[in-house]
């Protein structure tokens, strides 16, 4: 169980800060459970709101430590995945989505890489990069950069810049 303060990685929201934990306050969900705790979510990047109850399904981890991180960031050079070349958008879709369904910082790098090597190759043919995998390398940017901005005590701007430039290095 979470305790309020603590910062965790919430499904496909991702990072949040456990604002409380209790029941809802009155009036916030008619439909709710009035004999269950909830947890009162304020995700990093947004002023929403999310009410969930403590024992929900739904992925909730903590966010990675310091050291989790730093040691992330020493092995990005080595966390490649295959460039997914396929004009099948439902299999491009999955490919992609297998990736953050882990909701591991390894597989979103995994996931930025395999769209930078892909746009790479594009590139050099004269194609361009296309939506679907412009979507998803964003989507992924955003859930490790926030991830990694709590876990180093970073601004995100920051730890996206530190992050682009490896992943350039390395690509």
């Amino acid at each position: 169980m979470f305790a309020e303060g603590d910062w965790i990685v919430y499904n496909h929201t991702g990072v949040c800060c456990v604002a409380a934990v209790g029941p809802l306050p009155k009036g916030k969900c008619a439909a709710a459970d009035t004999g269950r705790d909830y947890y009162t979510l304020a995700p990093f990047h947004s002023r929403e709101t999310i009410y969930i109850p403590v024992d929900s399904p739904v992925f909730m981890r903590p966010v990675i430590s310091r050291q989790e991180a730093e040691d992330l960031l020493s092995r990005v050079e080595n966390l490649d995945a295959p460039a997914c070349i396929t004009r099948d958008l439902k299999q491009l879709r999955e490919y992609y989505a297998k990736f953050l369904r882990s909701h591991t910082c390894e597989d979103l790098v995994r996931l930025i890489r395999s769209v930078n090597a892909k746009n790479r190759k594009l590139e050099a043919r004269g194609g361009h990069p296309r939506k679907i995998d412009q979507d998803y390398q964003k989507r992924a940017e955003e859930l490790l950069y926030a991830e990694l901005s709590k876990a180093l005590c970073q601004p995100y701007d920051q730890v996206a810049r530190r992050i682009e430039q490896q992943i350039r290095h390395t690509s």
